[in-house]
Parts: structure tokens; C-alpha cells; sequence
């Protein structure tokens, strides 16, 4: 490398650009240039908007030359290069070609050798457009041959900047050949000088230079241009050796094309006398073998005749049999149909009976704390455990009910009930109040079978090869014209490991790959296995080179977008590679992926890895439950295993491939993560990529000179990236948690309590749930979800509920809080609790141990205001509550948001009363909704449509139907014929009483959208509820507009863009001329479409997240 001296001339690196996607790989290579005074001046050739390319360009400083100007011609774009350059010394560089990193060293070095020569070239080698090699160009320099054509890439020629001033410029005349001009005027002032060797990369594309077609018009134009140009000033010496150069090239083609024929001549000659000789030999020997075969045919027709007529006698026998045999199957065959159908007829029977097991059982878990908060309940729980005391056998059972009953049964504040709990839970009487624990627990881990010793799984894989060798098959691999992964295999060894290994590869048939094998050497019955195996590109080293530079060797083989590297002495489960590659195509910004890494046991080596500040590294997780909670959710890491190492081929060649520095093993992959990180790219952990691993299969893979290696080498990765490394954690037990992800600058890790999992069909605010964390892991923070009250819904569909990024606590519940807590305390900046019996538990852990919440923001999202539900609920039923018990009741909910730092609501008039209540941080987060304005028109649609699920009589949903049924449903019935759909769960005795004529009940459903799609008018009768209905609010997103009561009408805040009405005779009137009136369908329609986009944009929606979230907490 040329020292870097303050009197290095400078080099100005011109690039034309038509902002084509091999730019940023041509700029990729100037930055990896090792010669150190380079400036990179890039002209906006395409002119208008450019892709922004910053002001550097790695190490060196970067200008944009013509931003936002007019288009450029390719000369008038060289020129302005030629003047805004700042060099002493200028190349040029096409944004399709490239350049190895020693590229302007080298010409530097020759030009600095020769003083006197201005200009300086060396050899490029020529690829095609899928960067597949075509050959080498690296002539000497001879000024006849360069006046007969251009031999000289625009990359490859170094030339000083003081030709300039003697003249030269790009003749912008040229539509092409503009630099075979350009170097003829710089042949008129200097000599050239050519170094030998290959430094550079030119890419066939576009209509110039090497990529022309020399017959094409353009290229016989721009070639007579030049001649006419220039023609005058030949030397006439030049000029005729120039012509005899021709002459001669001429009669040489020719002299090769008669000799090429007449070989040809000869070679068909020879190959039809030989066709001859080698049929007539058949022939002779086919009339011998026919001769011999007839007699033999005539000897073995009579033999036949005879078996022939003892056949017959057999075959009319067995006939006979036969026609009996198909009369029992006749039988047999309608025996069997009788049996189907009536196993047909009880599976359907049985599928009915599970469906109505499931309906009961979202019934009873939705209506779960409604009654076991009611009053009622809890006043007659002793008397009715006292009674099952008396029947039970076991006294000692009956006293612990009664005992629980009496307690739950005290008249006190259900936040101080909480409290108490929680500290008899931390005494030996937790048997006797512990009844939430028994559904709650926190999950442990699956217990592992004991593991398989190794040398029993090494025994077994040898087996397994012995036995396929054994049987002559081969092992056959999915190959591709076109694959999408290229695995890459290293193998030293180990052949019984690599035969499972391989083995698995075999089964994957999803996704396009093709696998690329190194034998470093093997000595044992490797060569035999890849002698039986078909499919995959086998490469034999002599010499055992190491796995990082095996690795190199294979990437360079490699067709693929992208490389795996993968161990041989691991098994791909079913999925893996197509999870993977997902993953990579869903982030483009991802440079690599990694998943669990399963031991022989099922349990982890590790889920990601992590970079401590020392340079020393650790596997997440080992020895874990690769299921849990903690490891099932999709991180960026700081590096993922080479055991599985997925990595975009375009990356891992701009970066040079594995560090040889680190050969031959050890921190190579760390090493080449980190460098992914340095340069702007992601590594992520996906455990949805599982992998089973046998782990340190190589015999010396623990010995001395291995430990030493990884010594060696962790102290050459701490001084290659001592910026990165500034940045990591230092090491400890206490950080794993806080190393186990990398978080992008200002994002927050969110802790949020809720229920459950917020799946949509569940209604009851949990839609608006799920919005409210997608929005935070939009915004790029990471969300722990926390099901305090459901904590074991199916994982499938929590899973499902929720962004993959999100780490869902499942099975812990309000059990194992404390513990989740106590562990995470200071891991979390923000603490979001929804609902307010969630917030009295969490109020009960904050009133004993403030010091798990001490730096963090607790946020209470309140959901509703069911206070005020209750007062309306009250009303409806002629029960007046006073206005100040209505006052005690409206602040004791109030109350329970007491430590919350902030509060949000779903409405501006719920905000109000906790604002009137002494809170500040008071937010509104409605819906987020987009205006679906495609769906059928008025003509297309009829009928009315309510949604919700109705689990009793007693509800909001079943209190507002039952009235609309018997208010306002008779009326509309008695004006014609008339539908109304009802979508939705529905176990209330009442409603399903009354829906009779007209009236579908549906149940739950796949999806509402048909229903939305086909109703004309969407109805809420409801009477008392709290916060803001979303049904009503997709309903309007949906374009179906509807009638509703005034309590509905206030929390959306709606007027003149819903009809609105109370009592059922006039309900009924605006359903009746909503449905009927095209005009004022279509202008409620239009008024709804516009509220939508003004009170759910999901922008504002977001952004009041943000706001939520905020990282400063208030004073």
C-alpha cells in the first residue's frame, strides 16, 4: 500500500450516472480503494431526481454534480466531470463497472514511476450482464491499433489533469466512441504507458464501447464519424501500416476459414465411414443372433402350445371362481357404503357438538370477570360453598372454599382486595387464597429427553452411511436454472454427519437452491458420499485450506441472491430455508438471518448471539426451551452462528467475503456482522429458522491450537472494530437481557398488560388493542405483550394476533407479575396497562415495591369509562342513581389511574373527566380506519345489518337488540319485506327468542366483509355502553350508512353524518328512509366516508402514539 503523504497527488474518481442500480456497487468499490487521497465527483447524467448518495463516499469526500438539472449527453456529462474535478490525477468510472481495491494504487504507482508519460492504463476483465466472466482485455499499447479501434475501458486509463489544459475535451458531437476520441486527443500530446495485470470489471450493458454491436447502425455510424473526423490528421505512415495490419488480418481469416472447412469436410468423412463399419458389424451380428433365436423361438412354441392348453382349463376354472368372488364383493361393497354413511352422519354430528362446545366456551370466558366481579356473587359465595362443604367428602376442602369465598366476599375496594392477595400469597396461607394461581402459572420448561451421548449420534449417522452405501442408490439434491439460495457446505470429515445433513437437503422441494460442496481434503468415506451424490457442485481441495477460506472459495462459485452458509454437522428442519429467505425479502434492509439452533436434545445452543464490549461472544438461551416465551419472536441481533448464516450474495461480495485475516477459522462470522452493522444493514434472529446441531463434530474443535485461535482471533476482531465494540455492553449475567436484541437509536422497549392476546374477533376494544402496538412496532420500539387475565389462549392465534416482532408473555398471567416485574426491572422505559382491573393490580405491586417502576413511564390506557356505562345502564331501566353516588362512582375509577403518569382515552368526553380529576397527560386515541370507497352502491345492496357478539340478554349489545326487536323491527316489518342480518356470537335466550321473521342469526363468522358489502343500512340501537363503538366507525369505513342512538351519536361525536333516534317508533322511520332513499343514503354515506378520514387516519393515529410513548416523562 502507498503511504499516505501530504504530497499523494489527488485523484478524482468521475462518474456519469444514469442512477441505475449497479451504482452503489461502483461506488462500494471507490470506497474500498486502498490508495488514500481520492475525491468522487458524480454527475446527475439522468438528470431530475437522483437517489440521494450523501457527501461521502466511505472514507472519501463525495460531490453530486448537476442535482435536479437538465438530462446530460454522455459527453456533456464527461465534461462537466472534467471541471468540477479537483485532481491532479483523473478516471473515469461507469456506474454499471467496478473496480478492485487496488485499482488506483497501482496506476498511481506506474504513472508516479514515469514521469513524462501523462497517461496510464491497465487490463479489466470483461463480464457478461449477470456478472458472469466473458474474457480479459489488457493490450500494450500501440498508437496504429488504437487509430484501427478503442481497446481502452474508461476505467481502466489514469490521466494527468494538466492534458486539459493542453485542449483535451469530449467532442460532443459523438453519440458514441466519445472516449475512443477523447484518448486519440490525448494520444496527440503524451505517450501511454501499460501495466500488465487486471485490476478492474466491465460490465457488458448499454449501446457503447466493448457492449456494442460492431455491425449495429449506431456503432457503423459513430465509427464513421470518427474517421471522418480525424482522417486529415492521420500520419500517412500510421495510416498504411494500419491498412496492412487489415490486409493481413484479412488473408489470415480467410487462409483459417478454408482450413476450418476442410477439416470440417474431413471429420464428416471420417465419422460416416465409421458409422458404416460399426452398422455393418450390428448387421452380421444380428442375422447370427436372429438365426439362433428362431430355433430357439420354435422350440419354445411348442413347449408353449402345450402350457397354452393347460392354461385354458386353469383359466375357465378360475373364471368360475372369479364370478362367485364378485358376488361376495357386490355384497361386501354395499356393506361397507351403509357403514360409511353412517360414520359420515356421526362425524357431522360430533364436528356439530364441537362447534357448540367452542360457542359455550368463548361465552363463559367472555363472561368470566363480569360475574365473578358482580356484587351478588360475591355476597352469596359463601352460602353456596358451605352448601357443596356439606356434600363433600374431604372437610378440609369445604373449609378452604369457604375461607376463599368469605374473602372475596369482604366489603372493600377491589384494588385493596388485590393488595391483600398478593401478601398472602408471600405466607404459607397462599394454599388458601391461591385460586389464581391454579389457572395462571408461570410455564417452566419442557423437561428434555437426556441427551443422546454423542458418540451414540456419531455411531448412528455412520450407520445410516454404511447403509446407504450399501444399497447402491444415490443421494439426489434439488437443483435450479435460477436458485434463489446457494448453500455452501464445508466439509473435512465427518462423512456419517454430512449424509444427515445432506440428507435433509434432499427433502427440501420449496424453494429453488443449489448447493455448493468444499472437501478440504477428507480422509475418510467423504469421497465415497460425494461420489453417490447427484445435484450439487462438488469442489476437492488437495490440501485441507480451513473452513473460512473453503467458505470464499464456494461463495465464489455461487449463483444464488443468496449464500448459506451452513455447518455439516447440521440438519435443516422442515421450513427453515423458505422462512428465512422471507424473512430477507420482507427486510430489504437486512443484510443477514439467523434462527434457533437446536442441540441433539431439542434444547438451544443459542437464539442469536451477542458482542460484548471485550470482544468476547455468547450464545442466547443455552440450554433453554427453544418454545419460550423469551426466545419466540423475530430481534435483530448482533450476530447470528455460522451454523445457519443466510447473507445477501451481492453483501458478501462488495465486503470481500469472510476476513482471510482470520483464517482459518474462528470470529468470521462475528467479524463479518459486525461488519453488515458498520455499513447500515440489519442481522436478524428469526425463530421460525430452526436448525439441530451436533456442535464441535471436528475432533480438534476444543483442542489447544483451536482456544488459541479464537484467542488470536478475538484480539484482531477487537482492534478491527474498536468503534462497534465502544458501543456494546461490557459483560455480565445482569446484561444479557439488555444485549440479547440491538434496539436502532431513540426507539424504547414498551411493556404492555392487557387481558389477553388482542385478536380481532374478540371484539371489545381488543381491535383497537392490536392497532395500538402495531403503531409502536412501527415506529421501530420493541413490545413485550403481557396477557394478565387469558394468559393461555391457543399460541397459534396469539401468535397471529400480534406483529412477529412482539414478545408475548404467554402462560405467566396475574401469577408470575411480580417475578416478570421484579427480573425487568429498568429493562422497560414505558409500561402501558389497559383496563382498569389490570391497573388495580398493578397499582396493588407498585403500593409494595415502587422501586420496579422507579425510571419508567407507566401509561394507563383506560379503554372505557364503565362507570359511566353503569349510571346510563341504570337509567334505561327506570333505576335513578343519585347525582352524588354518580359523583363516588365516577372518581373511584378514576382513582385507580392515580400513578399513572399518563392516561389515555378513547373519547374526548372520557378525557375530560379525568382532566377535570387533576390528571394533565390526558390522551385521546380512537380508531385507525381507512375509507374503503370501492365496495357495491346503493342498487347493489339491501337490507340491515347489526354486528356484535351477544353472550347474554343483560349486555349492551343484548339490551339494544332485544329493543330494536321489539320497538322498531315490527314496524319495518309491516312496510314490506325486510332482512336483517345479525353477525356475531349470540347465546342470549332473549334475542334468540325474538329473531323469527326476517331476522338471520349468523354467529361468528370468518369475516364480516360480505356481510358489509351486501347490507344497505348498518343499525346501533345501543342504550348504555362506554367509550366509542367500533363496529360503528367500520361500519362507515366500510361505506354502509346507519341509524343509531344519541348515546352513540355523542361518542362518536357525530351529527349530520348519521341519522340519530331514541324511540322505537321513530328508530324505525329512520331505518325505513335511509334504506328507500337513494339520495340520502348516498349523502349519509359520503358525510361518513369524510368523518373516517378525519377521526381514524391512521397519520394522526400514529402520531398520538408517539406522543404516548414519548421517552421524556412528565414532571
Amino acid at each position: 500500500m502507498i503511504a499516505d503523504t501530504p504530497d499523494m497527488p489527488l485523484v478524482s474518481v468521475l462518474v456519469r450516472s444514469m442512477d441505475r442500480p449497479f451504482l452503489r456497487e461502483a461506488l462500494d468499490a471507490v470506497a474500498l480503494q486502498t490508495y488514500p487521497d481520492v475525491e468522487v465527483v458524480v454527475v446527475n447524467a439522468k438528470g431530475g431526481e437522483h437517489a440521494a448518495l450523501g457527501t461521502s463516499c466511505g472514507r472519501f469526500p463525495l460531490r453530486v454534480v448537476n442535482a435536479g438539472g437538465s438530462p446530460l449527453a454522455r459527453p456533456a456529462a464527461a465534461n462537466t466531470a472534467l471541471d468540477a474535478a479537483r485532481g491532479d490525477w483523473l478516471i473515469f468510472l461507469d456506474d454499471d463497472d467496478s473496480m478492485d481495491p487496488d485499482h488506483l494504487e497501482r496506476l498511481v504507482r506506474a504513472a508516479l514511476r514515469t514521469p513524462g508519460r501523462d497517461v496510464v492504463y491497465t487490463g479489466v476483465r470483461v463480464v457478461d450482464a449477470f456478472g458472469s466472466p466473458v474474457r480479459e482485455l489488457s493490450e500494450p499499447y500501440d498508437r496504429v491499433r488504437l487509430w484501427q479501434a478503442n481497446f481502452l475501458p474508461i476505467h481502466a486509463v489514469l490521466f494527468a489533469r494538466t492534458l486539459l489544459g493542453q485542449g483535451a475535451r469530449f467532442d460532443q458531437a459523438f453519440e458514441v466512441y466519445e472516449d475512443w476520441d477523447f484518448w486519440n486527443q490525448l494520444a496527440c500530446l503524451t505517450d501511454f504507458t501499460h501495466i500488465s495485470g487486471i485490476s478492474a470489471t466491465y460490465r457488458l450493458t448499454g449501446d457503447s464501447g466493448l457492449s456494442a454491436d460492431p455491425d449495429g447502425e449506431l456503432t457503423q455510424r459513430g465509427r464513421a464519424q470518427f474517421f471522418e473526423k480525424w482522417r486529415s490528421r492521420i500520419p500517412p505512415a500510421d495510416l498504411a501500416q494500419a491498412l496492412a495490419q487489415a490486409e493481413e488480418a484479412r488473408a489470415l481469416a480467410q487462409r483459417l476459414h478454408v482450413e476450418l472447412d476442410a477439416r470440417q469436410a474431413a471429420e464428416a468423412d471420417y465419422r460416416t465411414l465409421e458409422s458404416g463399419h460399426r452398422a455393418l458389424d450390428a448387421d452380421h451380428r444380428a442375422l447370427k443372433s436372429g438365426h439362433q433365436a428362431l430355433e430357439a423361438d420354435y422350440r419354445t412354441l411348442e413347449s408353449d402350445h402345450r402350457a397354452i392348453e393347460a392354461g385354458y382349463r386353469t383359466l375357465e376354472s378360475d373364471h368360475r371362481a372369479l364370478q362367485a368372488g364378485y358376488r361376495t364383493l357386490e355384497s361386501d361393497h354395499r356393506a361397507l357404503e351403509a357403514d360409511f354413511r353412517k360414520l359420515e352422519a356421526e362425524k357431522q354430528a360430533h364436528e356439530a357438538a364441537f362447534a357448540d362446545l367452542e360457542t359455550a366456551y368463548r361465552s363463559l370466558e367472555q363472561s368470566y370477570f363480569n360475574v365473578l366481579g358482580s356484587a351478588s356473587w360475591r355476597v352469596t359465595a359463601p352460602l353456596r360453598d358451605l352448601r357443596a362443604v356439606l356434600n363433600r367428602r374431604a372437610m378440609l376442602n369445604g373449609v378452604i372454599h369457604v375461607c376463599r369465598a368469605l374473602f372475596r366476599a369482604l366489603p372493600v375496594s377491589e384494588e385493596l382486595r388485590w393488595r391483600w392477595r398478593y401478601r398472602l400469597l408471600q405466607t404459607p396461607l397462599r394454599r388458601f387464597f391461591g385460586e389464581f394461581q391454579t389457572e395462571q402459572t408461570v410455564p417452566e420448561a419442557k423437561p428434555h429427553a437426556p441427551p443422546p451421548g454423542k458418540e451414540a449420534v456419531r455411531a448412528r449417522a455412520e450407520s445410516d452411511l454404511a447403509a446407504f452405501l450399501a444399497a447402491g442408490t444415490h443421494l439426489v439434491l434439488p437443483t435450479d436454472e435460477h436458485p434463489r439460495v446457494s448453500v455452501l457446505l464445508v466439509l473435512f470429515n465427518q462423512a456419517g454427519l454430512t449424509y444427515g445433513c445432506l440428507d435433509a437437503l434432499a427433502q427440501e422441494r420449496e424453494l429453488a437452491f443449489e448447493t455448493i460442496i468444499v472437501d478440504n481434503a477428507s480422509t475418510d468415506r467423504t469421497s465415497e458420499l460425494l461420489d453417490r451424490l447427484t445435484g450439487a457442485v462438488v469442489i476437492r481441495n488437495a490440501d485441507n485450506e480451513g473452513f473460512l477460506l473453503a467458505v470464499n472459495r464456494a461463495a465464489r462459485a455461487a449463483r444464488g441472491e443468496f449464500l448459506l452458509v451452513f455447518n455439516n454437522d447440521a440438519v435443516v428442519l422442515p421450513g427453515a430455508l423458505q422462512a428465512a429467505v422471507r424473512r430477507m425479502d420482507s427486510a430489504p434492509e437486512a443484510g443477514a438471518v439467523g434462527g434457533a439452533i437446536l442441540l441433539w436434545d431439542g434444547s438451544l445452543q443459542e437464539a442469536g448471539s451477542i458482542i460484548w464490549r471485550d470482544g468476547s461472544c455468547l450464545g442466547y438461551g443455552r440450554g433453554d426451551d427453544p418454545a419460550a416465551p423469551v426466545y419466540d419472536f423475530v430481534r435483530d441481533v448482533d450476530y447470528c452462528s455460522g451454523a445457519f448464516l443466510l447473507v445477501r450474495r451481492a453483501l458478501f461480495e462488495a465486503l470481500g467475503g469472510f476476513d482471510t485475516d482470520y483464517a482459518p477459522a474462528y470470529y468470521e462470522e462475528s467479524d463479518f456482522c459486525a461488519r453488515l452493522w458498520e455499513r447500515g444493514h440489519r442481522v436478524v434472529y428469526d425463530p421460525a429458522v430452526r436448525i439441530r446441531h451436533f456442535e464441535f463434530a471436528s475432533a480438534g474443535a476444543q483442542s489447544e491450537q483451536a482456544i488459541a485461535l479464537q484467542v488470536r482471533n478475538r484480539a484482531r476482531f477487537a482492534a478491527k472494530h474498536p468503534e462497534f465494540l465502544a458501543r456494546q455492553r461490557e459483560p455480565s449475567q445482569a446484561a444479557v437481557l439488555f444485549a440479547r436484541q440491538r434496539l436502532a437509536s431513540g426507539r424504547q422497549r414498551i411493556l404492555l398488560i392487557d387481558d389477553r392476546a388482542p385478536r380481532r374477533d374478540l371484539g371489545g376494544g381488543f381491535p383497537r388493542a392490536r392497532d395500538f402496538v402495531v403503531a409502536m412496532v412501527a415506529e421501530g420500539h420493541f413490545v413485550t405483550h403481557y396477557p394478565l387475565q387469558f394468559p393461555h389462549d391457543p399460541w397459534d392465534k396469539a401468535r397471529a394476533a400480534l406483529p412477529d416482532t412482539v414478545e408475548i408473555m404467554q402462560g405467566y398471567g396475574v401469577a408470575g407479575l411480580p417475578g416478570f416485574l421484579e427480573e425487568r426491572r429498568n429493562y422497560y422505559a414505558c409500561i402501558i396497562v389497559s383496563r382498569p382491573h389490570n391497573m388495580q393490580v398493578v397499582n396493588a405491586l407498585h403500593a409494595d415495591h415502587p422501586e420496579w417502576f422507579a425510571g419508567t413511564t407507566l401509561v394507563f390506557d383506560a379503554e372505557a369509562l364503565f362507570s359511566l356505562r353503569d349510571i346510563t345502564k341504570a337509567a334505561v331501566r327506570g333505576e335513578q342513581v343519585p347525582p352524588a353516588a354518580q359523583e363516588r362512582m365516577i372518581r373511584a375509577e378514576l382513582d385507580i389511574a392515580r400513578i399513572a403518569h399518563r392516561i389515555v382515552t378513547v373519547c374526548p368526553a372520557e378525557a375530560a373527566h379525568y382532566r377535570r380529576h387533576g390528571h394533565a397527560q390526558v390522551h385521546v386515541l380512537g380508531h385507525t380506519l381507512n375509507a374503503r370507497r370501492d365496495g357495491p352502491d346503493f342498487g347493489a345492496r339491501r337490507g340491515y345489518l347489526f354486528v356484535g357478539a351477544i353472550q347474554e340478554d343483560d349486555t349492551p349489545n343484548g339490551d339494544s337488540l332485544i329493543w330494536f326487536l321489539r320497538e322498531a323491527w315490527p314496524r319495518i316489518r309491516a312496510r314490506g319485506d325486510a332482512r336483517l342480518d345479525v353477525v356475531g356470537l349470540c347465546e342470549a335466550p332473549e334475542v334468540r327468542r325474538l329473531a323469527t321473521s326476517g331476522v338471520r342469526l349468523h354467529g361468528q363468522v370468518e369475516s364480516v366483509e360480505p356481510f358489509y358489502d351486501t347490507a344497505r343500512v348498518f343499525i346501533v340501537p345501543t342504550r348504555f355502553a362506554a367509550g366509542i363503538p367500533h363496529k360503528a366507525h367500520e361500519a362507515a369505513a366500510h361505506g354502509v350508512p346507519m341509524v343509531v342512538t344519541s348515546l352513540i351519536a355523542a361518542q362518536l361525536g357525530w351529527d349530520s353524518e348519521i341519522e340519530i333516534a331514541d324511540e322505537g317508533g321513530a328508530f324505525a322511520e329512520r331505518c325505513i328512509a335511509l334504506h328507500d332513499d337513494e339520495a340520502r343514503w348516498q349523502a349519509r354515506r359520503q358525510a361518513a366516508w369524510a368523518a373516517i378520514d378525519r377521526d381514524c387516519s391512521p397519520s394522526a393515529f400514529h402520531r398520538t402514539v408517539a406522543q404516548i410513548v414519548a421517552a421524556a416523562r412528565p414532571e
